[in-house]
């Protein structure tokens, strides 16, 4: 999820995120969106439902865009 927040709020609204069950990371951004969250989920209704239901309420939130994997070619957690 690409999540723009009003200045200020990504803190608040970084912290409901990181509570919240299928969401596996949480990223402050530079660029258009002030956070960036990998969720994990079902299908794509349970994206939907958890982004009108909860994201999109969420104080501070100004828009929400989805963008979906379609396939995964590397995922490794690296030891810096």
């Amino acid at each position: 999820l690409d999540i723009d927040v009003r200045s200020g709020e990504s803190g608040r609204v970084a912290g409901a995120l990181t509570r919240c069950k299928g969401v596996c990371e949480v990223h402050r951004t530079t660029g258009n969106h002030g956070l960036i969250a990998k969720v994990r989920a079902e299908d794509r209704g349970e994206i939907s439902e958890f982004v009108e239901d909860r994201v999109s309420t969420y104080q501070g939130v100004k828009d929400v865009n989805i963008a979906m994997t379609m396939e995964t070619y590397k995922e490794d957690l690296l030891d810096l």
